[in-house]
This record gives structure tokens, C-alpha cells and sequence, in this order.
């Protein structure tokens, strides 16, 4: 092992464990709750129709999925709904080949058809260890399915065996839902981070 990285593994094995972020509790942020009530009142449709239009998902349509189609390659979306539903199209426009992975067999009809897989992104090293990815979306997961400290940083590392070696992780979350060890983690060890100047989408190399 390279002295640099004892030196990385020294400075985070060593950081004191806080056992509230194991909990995987969320304090709800400001006007959370009043938006869930206000969802819970819609159609199916509606509802999915509400959050497709969401701030954080326009940019990833308008602004993320076109940087990410010109890369190519293969892509990995983690997560399915049915507001997902056109993401692999857009992922695909380049030519480049799109892959989804949810751990809910009920959203797997809005994955990437014939590539999609049933599984947690947790397991990813063991779901699809034959396949390299250029760009990995990790987009409304941490806080959101994988709530527990210990966990984000598993699937942080997962991602980065995946990636190729020039590979990119495109990262977004909420402050109040990851802690900001997750992400000293993530550079410190295996990432390059790049913030961006226009959203709170973090792209990770």
C-alpha cells in the first residue's frame, strides 16, 4: 500500500462514529411536510406528473443528461420511478448505453428495457461486476432509500470499483440527509470533486 494512501485510510479510519447518522433518521426540512400532504391529495398521475416538473429534475434533464449522453459509454441510473420512465432515452441519445438498478420489483417497468436490474445499489459489485461504467447518476438516493452513514459510504466505494478510471459520478443531495463526512469520505479515498455553479448537483471524477 502507497504512503498516500495510509495516509488517507489513517485520517478516516480514526474520525470519531456518530451514531445518530446510523439511525438513518431525517429531520424534515421546511415546507417537507406541507409538499407531502399536497401530493397525497393528487392522482397517481398527478403526483408524478408534480415531481417530474421539480426543480432538481428539470436540471437533470436540461442541463446533467446531455453532458452525460456526449460522454457515451455505459451509464448507470440508480433508482426507478415513474417519473424516470424517459431517462434511459435521454441517457441514450449519443449512443452511449443506459443501465437501471432499483431494489423495488414493482418500479423495474421504469427501467432501461432488457437492462435493468432488481437489486440494491448496496450489492452493485456483486449485481453487475462484469460492467465498467463512464458515468454513474446517483440522483435522489442518499436520504432517500439509503439513509445510514455506513451505508452511503458503501455505495460511494461500489461506485467507485465501477466506474472506469476516467469515469465521472454525478452525486446530488440534500444537506440535511447526508452528512458532510460522507462526502470528506468520498474525496479523500477514491474521488476528485467538482461543485457545480449553477445547482446543487455535485459531479464527481
Amino acid at each position: 500500500m502507497s504512503t498516500d494512501q495510509e495516509r488517507r485510510n489513517l485520517w478516516t479510519e480514526h474520525r470519531p462514529d456518530n451514531f445518530i447518522y446510523e439511525t438513518g433518521l431525517v429531520v424534515p426540512r421546511k415546507g417537507a411536510i406541507k409538499k407531502l400532504i399536497r401530493r397525497s391529495l393528487m392522482t397517481t398521475s398527478g403526483r408524478t406528473a408534480d415531481i417530474a416538473r421539480s426543480p432538481d429534475r428539470v436540471v437533470l434533464q436540461d442541463e446533467v443528461f446531455p453532458e452525460v449522453a456526449a460522454r457515451g459509454g455505459n451509464i448507470l441510473f440508480v433508482g426507478t420511478q415513474a417519473y424516470t420512465i424517459d431517462y434511459p432515452a435521454l441517457l441514450e441519445a449519443s449512443g452511449g448505453t443506459c443501465w437501471t438498478i432499483d431494489c423495488d420489483p414493482a418500479v423495474a417497468r421504469f427501467g432501461s428495457p432488457n437492462r435493468h436490474i432488481i437489486g440494491s445499489i448496496l450489492d452493485l459489485d456483486q449485481l453487475l461486476s462484469e460492467v465498467r461504467f463512464e458515468t454513474i447518476i446517483l440522483a435522489g438516493v442518499f436520504g432517500f432509500g439509503v439513509n445510514r452513514l455506513s451505508e452511503q459510504v458503501a455505495v460511494l466505494a461500489n461506485c467507485f470499483t465501477a466506474l472506469t478510471p476516467d469515469g465521472f459520478l454525478v452525486l446530488s443531495w440534500n444537506e440535511r440527509r447526508v452528512p458532510s463526512s460522507v462526502l470528506e469520505e468520498a474525496t479523500t479515498r477514491w474521488f476528485d470533486f467538482r461543485s457545480s455553479t449553477t445547482t446543487n448537483l455535485g459531479e464527481w471524477l
